[in-house]
């Protein structure tokens, strides 16, 4: 059922006040921004994972009713696919090397062209994206074990975890009438509004430490220690990848040889934060 809206409508006797709400997995009732203090009618993508609707009615002699409650159960979408434009699979490493670079050229567009963050900066980031989700948007953590059946997991291009926390309610709460499932273009919105708000940045200097035109495999780690907050053992079994897909991303945004980069931190051991 993805793709196709589903139609909600609550009538009331006139003059009340309609508010809809969301529900995942049995936790709290959160109002849907961008509806309006009269739509009787909501119009909603269908999710993949375990979601209720209710409206709630508040009449002018301020009496407080709700309607039923409605079921969307989980959906059994593609494994791999395009949405958006953006090459997507549930499990990591599933994108073809041209899926992947596709997404890695639009990531560092948007983030150097349209953001104006430096290519050293981007090239940080997108190549710690590379890591954590082989750049697809749509990478749930340790699939298929867990799957879209656990939203507790990590999810998406940087891994948000829990997806359920994090990604999920900010697709729901400021793009009500988009598909959060493997949209890129959310996840975009998601790490501009992180960076706009300095949140989900923890010590290490926050995010303007890798705003900054030093090496991208010295960013690389910043953003990595301090965005991504990994234990140090997990660091250091990565870091070599993420270095070297971060130099690679600035690379090949650039087309030209970075080798002074390359020689700072391979040859000169890792870099002193």
């Amino acid at each position: 059922n993805l793709g196709l809206v589903t139609e909600f409508h609550c009538e009331g006797s006139g003059g009340e006040v309609y508010r809809w709400q969301y529900c995942i997995d049995g936790s709290t009732w959160i109002d849907i921004d961008n509806t309006t203090a009269t739509t009787s009618t909501l119009q909603w993508v269908p999710d993949t994972y375990d979601i209720q609707f209710r409206c709630r009615l508040i009449f002018t002699d301020l009496e407080t009713l709700y309607s039923n409650e409605v079921d969307i159960t989980p959906g059994t979408p593609a494994n791999v696919g395009q949405f958006n434009g953006w090459y997507y699979c549930e499990r990591y490493g599933g994108l073809t090397r041209s899926q992947r670079w596709h997404n890695l050229d639009r990531l560092m567009n948007i983030m150097v062209v349209q953001w104006g963050w430096t290519p050293e900066c981007s090239a940080a980031i997108c190549g710690n994206i590379w890591a954590e989700s082989s750049a697809s948007p749509g990478t749930w953590e340790n699939w298929p074990q867990y799957g879209e059946e656990n939203t507790g997991r990590g999810y998406g291009f940087v891994q948000w975890t829990a997806a359920r926390t994090t990604i999920i309610p900010f697709a729901n709460q400021y793009y009500p009438l988009q598909q959060w499932r493997n949209n890129g273009d959310i996840q975009v919105a998601r790490l501009k509004y992180e960076y706009d708000h300095n949140i989900e940045w923890v010590g290490y200097g926050g995010w303007n430490t890798v705003h900054s035109d030093k090496p991208p495999a010295e960013l690389s780690e910043k953003f990595c220690l301090g965005y991504l907050r990994m234990t140090a053992e997990e660091y250091e079994a990565s870091k070599a990848n993420r270095m070297r897909y971060s130099i690679q991303v600035f690379e090949n945004y650039k087309k030209a040889g970075c080798t002074d980069v390359a020689v700072k931190i391979y040859d000169g051991g890792r870099h002193e934060m």
